[in-house]
């Protein structure tokens, strides 16, 4: 699958890139997409119980003959200041995807952004400073705007972090630690020209 090219250079080129063309169901997507987002979900809320509330505990006045309900402690939910009955515990619950089945999503979602004209391609090897990043995105963004770009990186230029991670509007990191929430969220995603071989042993499917 041809993607376009840029090049510090300023050359634009087409370079093949080996995404398989996986089509995942609607359904499939949204519970995979869930899974992630639970993942990263902190799970910080948390309340007391009618028994962690640090209120008295007396029965506030007798069972019977005052004429008006049945109470028991200040504590119980239903006063301001009591416990909050079935309230959110901060308890994370870890949901996975299996293998197989993260890789056609992981597959799916790059046909997906390809489909829709959202990968582009970047050699990135010869860059040195972070001027000349500036210039090769800005070129980018004047020929395909995004507000959230995701730059992914081979492992042979890890280095190139160095470059790119101030830049405005770009998300970098290595293309083995990306998941499909990520390419899903984003307008754009930037591939490292040198990670043809990586993209096909990650994204190979057997079936």
């Amino acid at each position: 699958m041809n993607i376009t090219t840029y090049h510090s250079s300023g050359k634009i080129t087409q370079k093949n890139f080996d995404i398989p063309a996986v089509e995942v169901k609607p359904s499939l997507l949204s519970v995979a997409l869930r899974v992630y987002e639970a993942r990263i979900h902190p799970h910080l809320a948390t309340v007391k119980t009618r028994g962690e509330v640090n209120i008295s505990t007396r029965k506030i006045y007798k069972q019977k003959g005052t004429g008006g309900a049945r109470h028991g402690a200040k504590s119980a939910p239903i006063f301001v200041g009591g416990g909050i009955a079935h309230g959110p515990k901060g308890v994370q619950r870890t949901l996975k995807v299996i293998g197989k089945t993260k890789k056609l999503i992981l597959g799916g979602v790059m046909y997906l952004a390809k489909k829709q004209d959202r990968v582009v391609s970047l050699s990135i090897a010869d860059i040195k400073k972070t001027k000349e990043a500036a210039t090769l995105c800005s070129r980018i963004q004047k020929a395909t705007p995004f507000v959230k770009g995701l730059l992914l990186l081979s492992l042979d230029n890890q280095k190139q972090t160095l470059y790119f991670r101030n830049l405005e509007n770009i998300k970098v990191m290595p293309f083995v630690q990306v998941s499909p929430l990520d390419i899903y969220k984003s307008d754009l995603v930037i591939l490292d020209a040198d990670l043809g071989k990586a993209i096909k042993e990650k994204k190979t499917i057997k079936k």
